[in-house]
């Protein structure tokens, strides 16, 4: 009847916003806030995938100072890819690619968990770099920035050195 179908499209209408919609877990402070302007530039110019708008199953980038990791989960393979750029007068960029059973080994041996569940650290020294870490889902991108971890500081700085050690 006409009652019914009136509710089934007021339902659709209100639940349709939540299809397909990614959550985004983006801590306002100045430095991911920087991050993020500076983010669209240094994807194109390294030729890499926004995570913002992935649908992969998992995506984990590392940017450091000199160097980006990305571990990509899709379906059931594994890809890794890890660029090491300078910019003096323009940049330079290396690129490694790695086999799918080096990095499937490297996907198990991440903490993954660990890293899904990070929080932003607003510590910052006096010498030291950032690091940010993006990590995406289908259905959710967050981001988070450690200014040059201490494992003696936190379980997440822990994890993030943890991470780093076993990359290098």
């Amino acid at each position: 009847n006409m009652k019914q179908i009136l509710t089934l499209i007021i339902l659709i209408f209100l639940l349709k916003p939540t299809f397909g919609q990614k959550y985004f877990e983006i801590p306002e402070t100045k430095v991911i806030e920087s991050f993020i302007e500076r983010l669209p530039k240094k994807l194109e110019k390294l030729e890499l995938q926004d995570l913002r708008t992935s649908v992969d199953s998992l995506n984990i980038r590392i940017w450091q100072t000199h160097e980006v990791f990305t571990i990509n989960q899709n379906y059931d393979s594994p890809l890794l890819d890890y660029k090491i750029y300078t910019t003096n007068t323009e940049l330079v960029f290396k690129s490694f690619h790695f086999t799918e059973n080096i990095s499937q080994k490297i996907m198990d041996s991440l903490l993954v968990d660990s890293i899904m569940n990070l929080k932003n650290e607003n510590y910052r020294g006096i010498d030291g770099n950032f690091v940010f870490i993006e990590v995406s889902t289908n259905s959710k991108y967050k981001v988070v920035s450690y200014w040059s971890p201490n494992p003696e500081r936190s379980n997440d700085c822990k994890t993030i050195v943890q991470t780093l050690d076993m990359i290098n």
